[in-house]
């Protein structure tokens, strides 16, 4: 049986139940929350192409029963990640500058497509929580 870890955010023991989506994996990525989720996709997306060792250590991150920071720092991690990156860097190098251009404009609108239904789908919510819109003053209602 596996002891309790310290949560990152709080300093007390995690229950090991999954953290929100809309919590941060890094505390510098608070005011990000682009970042952030772009952050918390990739961590997934490595999760699902690691062996079951790594993977475990993936989902313990993204579940906040482990930091992000110790998972960085040991080497086992970066010998999973590192030839990854090496074959991404060897794929970037071997596009011509229009390809680069393209893929980085589409990834761009991508990007931004997906800021926008997300502030749509928070604005949705906001009417539907009555957190949006007017606020009653004093003496107005």
């Amino acid at each position: 049986m596996s002891e309790p870890t310290s949560s990152r955010s709080t300093g007390s023991l995690s229950s090991g139940s999954p953290s929100s989506p809309s919590e941060p994996l890094l505390p510098t990525l608070r005011d990000s929350p682009f970042l952030a989720k772009k952050l918390r996709e990739s961590l997934e997306t490595l999760r699902d192409s690691a062996d079951p060792q790594m993977r475990e250590r993936l989902t313990a991150v993204l579940e906040d029963r482990a930091s992000l920071r110790d998972l960085a720092r040991d080497p086992s991690f970066g010998s999973f990640v590192g030839p990854l990156a090496d074959r991404g860097w060897e794929k970037f190098e071997a596009m011509s500058p229009e390809e680069r251009s393209a893929a980085i404009v589409a990834e761009q609108e991508a990007d931004e497509r997906t800021a926008q239904e997300r502030s749509a789908a928070d604005f949705v919510r906001e009417v539907r929580e009555g957190t949006s819109g007017p606020k009653p003053s004093a003496g107005t209602w």
